[in-house]
Parts: structure tokens; C-alpha cells; sequence
């Protein structure tokens, strides 16, 4: 028998940010950003040599101490008295930068490049350690958030075979996950019960589709269309108030990531004589029109993997014996299970942002997971007996009955 399980989808609303608020304050990640009373707007942008964004990098005015932190883009907003004013920008994994900038009435845009034209020549090279660049995006986004994050950047999940959000998120510290037929399907954050965690994408909360739990079952979404994952074990306002153990924020990529060009794709598979054959296959691409101020992305996933496991399942109960409680065994079942499971994602993106103080954008996500389950059980039903006097919790006699069944 086929059984469709779960099938999921998504959508995030058309929303516009003007110049009531600063450029980049609607972003779920809040900038740690100290506002001066009256000044321009500097907005600016960090990326390293490649020209690829560095979030989490703090940025700070040496006169005055004022900070801010860039959000997944690269970019920070600052606003400074007219004149000059040196900047300080610190990134994990690069060296430090100054930049001296000159703000003008109207608004300064700035860009400042970390690693480039440090190349030396030295006589020794003593390697003690290598930060790779998805490991600096974590790192930096945890150490300059306002609260308790972990991050997990698209790079460091593309380095594991994880197929899908729920397991990326078991190699964060503090969180396990729960699984169905050896996948990871619920989280635990620090040990709370999966339905403790509150579940979004891109700022939308996402309601459970099991109606007999609260808990939202990640194995639907595919870990090939996320750009990060952030992991909040401590809340802030702007959060739900139903996250009690955490709250989790999944976010898609977007076109402004790279700013340019930008397709990349993978496709894989393996099979074994037991198992069956395995398959995923995923593709992303992204570009910015207009001067950089009309973007567009489409990302594609698809998987499918067999498996064939075998799986014993007992079941105990406690009854009266001469006056005194035992556990005894009600039944043992053996269960063999052939399974295909499906997964499929499309995500979409349109922005637009004219000015550094207007964005608007529309965001779409679809994701289906589909579980055609065959099993095969042989079961000894003992409860249907009558237990014999003298059982204890390790031995017991005790009439059995045999039962099969294919679904």
C-alpha cells in the first residue's frame, strides 16, 4: 500500500521596506547598530577579494565607538556628522581593515575589500590552523549577534551529505534530532521536546502539518535551497513568543548574495544491492539587472533515496504479580520495510531595490516530500494469553500468538 505522509509548501508575501526605517533593519538578524541622534546615512558594504559578501563583520568608528554589524548581503548602515570618519572592520578568518570615509550631505556609499593585497614574501610558513570561508560566515554571525545564535552558512551544510534541513542542524551544538527510517525528521533544542521550537522561513513561521503534533518535520525541506540557518537559543522581541526552547530561521538564498551571474549545480548518485540506488540532483541561478538594483533567482532540488530496513519493535506492559508490579512483554513485532522516499523543491526569488532606503521583494518557496512505505510484519502477540504464576521482570511464561501482515 502507498502512503503519501507529508507534502508541504510555503509563500512568502510581496513586503517593502521605505526610508522610514534604516535600509537594512527588517532583516529577522536585527544590525547591532548605535543610531547618532542626527547626521547622513552611510551605507556601505564588506566583501572579501572574490568580491563575495562577509556577513557578520563589525564595523566600528574609531572616534566614537559607534558599531554595526552586516547583515547576509555584506551591508551596514551608519549615521554620521558630515566630515571624515575612519572605520575599523573586523572579520574572522581575514585581516582587519581601516578605511578612512568622507560623509556628505545627501548620504556616502562605501566599499570596503578585506584580504586584498596582502600577499608577502617571507622566508618560513608555519601553518597552525585553516578557517575555511563558510566556517568565518558561522563565526562571525555568532559572535557579533545580540543574542545566543548558531549559524550554519550554505557552505558549511554543501560540505556534509545531509539531505535535508534536519540533518545539517544535528551538527549544531545543542541540538538533536529525531528520526524515521534512519532520517532525521523532528529537533531537539537542549534537550526540550521538538514541539518547543518554533520553525520559520525567511521571517514566516511555519505551522506543523501532522495534526497530532506542534512540531514542524524538516525532513520536507531539502538542504540544497538554503543559504543559512539560524539557530536563536535565547529570543529577542522581534521574535515569537511561542519559541520556548529556540527558534529556528531558515533562510533562501537571495540574487543580491553574489551580485552577479551566478549558476551552480550538482548532481550525484550511488546504489548497493541491499539498499536500492540513491539519487539527488540540485541547481541555482541568480543575477542582478539594472545597476544592481533588480535581482531575480530560481533554485531547484530534487532527491530520491531507497532503503531497505530492518526493524524489531517490543512492546512491554506492567501487570500484578503476587502482590507486586512487573513489566512483561505484551508483543514482539519484526518488520521489514521497503521504502522510497521523494523529495522535491522549487524556490524563487524577485527584488528590487531602487534606493538604499526602499526594498520590496517577493519570495516563494514549495517543497513536497512524499514516503511510499511496503512492510512486511511477523508478530508475537503474548498478551493474548494468560500469564502463569511465578513471572518476574526478567523471565515469564506465557501463550503467544502468531500474526502476519503486508501494508
Amino acid at each position: 500500500m502507498k502512503f503519501h505522509l507529508l507534502a508541504g509548501a510555503s509563500l512568502a508575501s510581496l513586503a517593502a521596506v521605505t526610508a522610514a526605517l534604516p535600509a537594512h533593519a527588517y532583516e529577522a538578524s536585527a544590525l547591532a547598530a548605535s543610531v547618532a541622534v542626527a547626521g547622513e546615512v552611510v551605507h556601505g558594504r564588506v566583501t572579501n577579494a572574490a568580491g563575495d559578501a562577509l556577513p557578520g563583520a563589525e564595523v566600528i568608528v574609531r572616534a566614537t565607538g559607534q558599531r554595526a554589524v552586516t547583515n547576509t548581503q555584506g551591508e551596514f548602515d551608519l549615521v554620521l556628522p558630515t566630515g571624515t570618519a575612519v572605520l575599523d572592520v573586523r572579520y574572522i578568518g581575514q585581516p582587519s581593515a581601516t578605511q578612512t570615509v568622507s560623509v556628505v550631505q545627501g548620504g556616502t556609499e562605501v566599499s570596503i575589500m578585506l584580504g586584498a593585497g596582502e600577499a608577502a614574501t617571507v622566508s618560513d610558513v608555519i601553518v597552525t590552523g585553516v578557517i575555511t570561508d563558510g566556517v568565518a560566515r558561522s563565526l562571525n554571525q555568532q559572535k557579533n549577534a545580540d543574542g545566543t545564535v548558531n549559524v550554519l552558512s550554505a557552505d558549511a551544510i554543501g560540505r556534509y551529505p545531509d539531505p535535508n534541513v534536519a540533518e545539517s542542524l544535528q551538527r549544531v551544538q545543542g541540538i538533536a534530532i529525531q528520526r524515521d527510517q534512519g532520517e532525521g525528521r523532528y529537533i531537539n533544542v537542549r534537550g526540550a521536546p521538538s514541539a518547543f521550537t518554533a520553525v520559520s522561513v525567511d521571517g514566516v513561521q511555519v505551522p506543523a502539518v501532522d495534526p497530532g503534533t506542534r512540531a514542524v518535520d524538516l525532513d520536507t525541506l531539502p538542504s540544497d535551497i538554503v543559504a543559512n540557518v539560524e539557530v536563536s537559543k535565547t529570543l529577542l522581541p522581534s521574535q515569537e513568543a511561542d519559541s520556548i526552547a529556540g527558534a529556528v530561521n531558515i533562510k533562501t538564498r537571495s540574487p543580491f548574495d553574489k551580485r552577479r551571474l551566478a549558476v551552480s549545480g550538482y548532481a550525484g548518485g550511488s546504489y548497493n544491492d541491499y539498499g536500492g540506488s540513491d539519487t539527488r540532483a540540485a541547481a541555482t541561478a541568480s543575477n542582478v539587472f539594472a545597476n544592481e538594483t533588480f535581482g531575480a533567482l530560481l533554485s531547484v532540488s530534487y532527491s530520491e533515496t531507497n532503503r531497505r530496513p530492518d526493524n524489531v519493535e517490543n512492546a512491554w506492559v506492567k501487570e500484578e504479580q503476587n502482590g507486586a508490579e512487573i513489566f512483561v512483554l505484551e508483543e514482539s513485532l519484526f518488520k521489514d520495510y521497503e521504502t522510497k522516499r521523494t523529495r522535491q523543491a522549487v524556490t524563487g526569488a524577485l527584488e528590487w531595490r531602487p534606493t538604499d532606503d526602499f526594498r520590496a521583494y517577493l519570495r516563494g518557496s514549495f517543497a513536497q516530500f512524499e514516503d511510499d512505505e511496503y512492510r512486511n510484519t511477523l508478530g508475537l502477540i503474548y498478551s493474548d494469553g494468560k500469564l502463569q504464576p511465578g513471572a518476574t521482570d526478567t523471565t515469564a511464561s506465557q501463550p503467544w500468538l502468531l500474526s502476519t501482515s503486508n501494508k
